[in-house]
């Protein structure tokens, strides 16, 4: 954080006439103003915020949208702080991870992070995220769902607010039309795992010739800039752990569940569907071109308000989002959740202005409409009630869509998750599923090289 000096760039009288010009005439019209090049007041102290959109962030709206509201914070005459916003870091990947504490160790890290939560655990260990004041964390505490609380949590302390880029969770969309023709119950989707793998085997299309697959039946969707293909099944596959009762992590006993019965049980499935039947694939992404190639596809929730956007598929009006499909119908209903949020770190030498402009960031109406064009939900209270989802997700699913989040599990990022992860399993996963190893005794090993890591002392 920096304050700028005399010799720094200020308002000058033609940009003060001119900034005079364009509210005379956006009031004349009934026009919002936008302060899209409003330099710092010379009295004003610069907060620099790192965010992973850029102005080509979902067609532009993204950025406007956060810029706008930066900038009508940082414009008000009575406000001594102006709002730095800084793009395209990638903060919810480990060089994402690794780029902040970089620049941690040379202090010179910015002042307010919105990041997805998975990077949380192993910032706080390393002292770079610091714990908001406690009016900070009332508020969070009595205006979000718990578990929006619960993904911005970590030691028994709230670290910053929910919902920087949404709050997401893990679903199935299918294709009506397709569904209806294969035989299959349309308004209900498949509700088990055994209905699952039959709706994925009936809705491939192949090849007469070759036999080989036209149109996948079930694609796993995660949105990851990298090529491996066990880097997208992750999370989708633990969402599926979730169903099934269990879990990834156990935080109390520092202990790994990822080679527990539920687990081995969940990646057996998904063997079957991938290696066994061919009828589901697994891939980098999704291009608008390709969306013909799946009849069915599991994906973070913001997802689905793009598909529905994209005027020349056939997905528009017959896709149709339900929860991940459990073992049984007995089984309870639930699925995994992710969020960002919007965290302080300990080069910020004005705290105070830091959450006093995060708190009014995540005000009633601001936040949401960033959320909006993300097609998520802020997950805050009293906005839930508020479809401003409508733009992108037709009405009778805006329901669906509240139901979802609202037993949605955050997934258990664990300390040290993407050293693990990058390193252990998901060479477990390509071992399992590319080179046929066997199942239980592959994750065995994978936890016992994952715990040396995640006991050690940094």
């Amino acid at each position: 954080m920096k304050k700028f000096t005399r010799s720094t760039r200020a308002i000058t009288k033609m940009q003060i006439v001119a900034l005079i010009v364009v509210i005379a005439v956006a009031g004349i019209a009934g026009a919002v103003v936008y302060y899209y090049t409003l330099p710092p007041r010379r009295e004003q102290t610069i907060l620099t915020l790192w965010t992973h959109i850029t102005e080509a962030s979902g067609g532009g709206y993204w950025w406007k949208s956060l810029n706008e509201s930066c900038m009508e914070y940082s414009a008000s005459v009575q406000n001594s702080t102006y709002i730095d916003i800084k793009g395209g870091h990638a903060l919810y990947t480990g060089t994402g991870l690794t780029e902040l504490i970089t620049y941690a160790l040379s202090n010179e890290g910015p002042d307010i992070v919105s990041m997805h939560t998975v990077l949380l655990r192993d910032l706080v260990d390393r002292g770079i995220i610091v714990e908001p004041p406690q009016e900070i964390q009332d508020y969070v505490r009595s205006n979000w769902i718990d578990w929006m609380v619960d993904a911005v949590s970590y030691k028994g302390k709230i670290w910053g607010i929910p919902g920087g880029a949404g709050a997401n969770h893990y679903m199935l969309i299918y294709h009506k039309d397709r569904a209806r023709q294969a035989g299959l119950d349309a308004d209900t989707g498949p509700q088990t795992w055994a209905e699952l793998r039959e709706w994925a085997n009936r809705l491939t299309v192949r090849d007469p010739g070759t036999g080989d697959v036209v149109r996948a039946g079930l694609y796993l969707f995660y949105q990851y800039p990298q090529a491996a293909w066990s880097i997208n099944f992750w999370d989708p596959l633990v969402g599926f752990i979730y169903t099934a009762g269990g879990d990834i992590y156990d935080a109390k006993g520092n202990r790994l569940l990822l080679n527990s019965s539920r687990c081995i049980e969940t990646i057996r499935l998904f063997y079957d569907m991938i290696v066994t039947d061919k009828s589901t694939s697994v891939g980098l992404g999704i291009s608008y071109t390709d969306l013909d190639k799946y009849s069915m596809i599991i994906c973070g929730s913001w997802f689905d308000g793009v598909l529905r956007a994209v005027p020349t598929s056939d997905w528009v009006g017959n896709a149709t989002a339900v929860p991940l499909p459990r073992p049984s119908v007995y089984d309870p209903l639930i699925t995994s959740g992710y969020t960002w949020g919007l965290f302080v770190t300990k080069d910020c030498t004005n705290l105070k202005a830091a959450w006093d402009f995060l708190k009014w960031y995540s005000g009633d109406g601001r936040n949401s409409k960033f959320m909006g064009l993300c097609a998520c939900f802020t997950g805050k209270l009293s906005e839930l009630n508020q479809p401003y989802m409508s733009r992108v997700a037709p009405a009778q699913y805006y329901q669906a869509f509240l139901n979802m989040m609202n037993y949605s599990k955050p997934i258990n990022y664990f300390p040290h998750y993407f050293e693990i992860t990058e390193s252990v399993f998901w060479p477990a996963l390509d071992d399992i599923f590319l080179g046929g190893a066997d199942i239980k005794t592959r994750l065995d090993e994978a936890v016992a090289s994952a715990t040396q890591i995640l006991q050690r002392e940094d």
